[in-house]
């Protein structure tokens, strides 16, 4: 998703909008919140809650009252670059190369993840030829079958991180880190990926389109 940083979102602007889903996270997060971010009014927070909901930005928690939680569309807004568009052509370039390195990954046993699947949503499915960034919901899937094997497999990989110097922020980041490892070397650097989980959960309203499936060796 691309923004224009001279628009506003719910009112407000929109690298602003921006900075709050970033800093407000997936979920957890109420009125309160919104008004002390922005310092408005509660009147005027109340009405920002309303205004991203009605846009699909968010939605409320089923688990807490009086709560909120980000919505795909949200998530893709909190990423969302304000640089300027893509041209189709390199759009397509850097698809066909993020393919071609789904396929190395697969092939290369330092990776202990693989691909199962990817979609594309956004702008990249309209008929534009200037385009936001590549929306892709990425799906990863264990190499090993066996639960015991891809947990030794994990460790190993979370190992040889430590041993090259790399340091971990968290203990979560450490423990995903064999998943991070993958989607890293998609983007491969680039800019012009937004990546989403399938746990994020995709509104009926998002049109999405599937443009790799493994098949397995068969």
């Amino acid at each position: 998703m691309r923004i224009d940083p001279k628009s506003k979102i719910a009112g407000q602007p929109a690298l602003k909008m921006r900075a709050f889903l970033r800093t407000a996270g997936d979920s957890g997060w109420n009125v309160l919140f919104v008004k002390n971010f922005f310092k408005i009014t509660n009147e005027e927070a109340l009405q920002t809650l309303k205004d991203l909901a009605q846009d699909g930005y968010i939605e409320p928690d089923s688990f807490q009252n009086e709560f909120w939680k980000t919505t795909l569309k949200g998530n893709s807004l909190s990423l969302a670059s304000a640089a300027a568009s893509l041209h189709r052509a390199t759009a397509d370039k850097n698809l066909k190369e993020l393919l071609e390195r789904v396929h190395q990954v697969k092939s290369n046993d330092n990776f202990v993840y693989y691909v199962k699947s990817i979609s594309v949503f956004g702008s990249y499915l309209t008929n534009k030829q200037k385009i936001n960034d590549i929306d892709l919901v990425i799906e990863l899937a264990p190499k090993k079958t066996v639960q015991s094997e891809q947990e030794a497999i994990e460790k190993e990989c979370r190992e040889k991180a430590w041993e090259s110097g790399r340091s971990f922020s968290s203990m979560i980041d450490n423990l995903f880190w064999p998943q991070t490892m993958v989607k890293l070397f998609l983007k491969n650097r680039s800019r012009v990926f937004s990546f989403h989980e399938t746990s994020d959960g995709i509104s009926k309203q998002v049109k999405t389109e599937i443009i790799y499936c493994d098949k397995g060796d068969s």
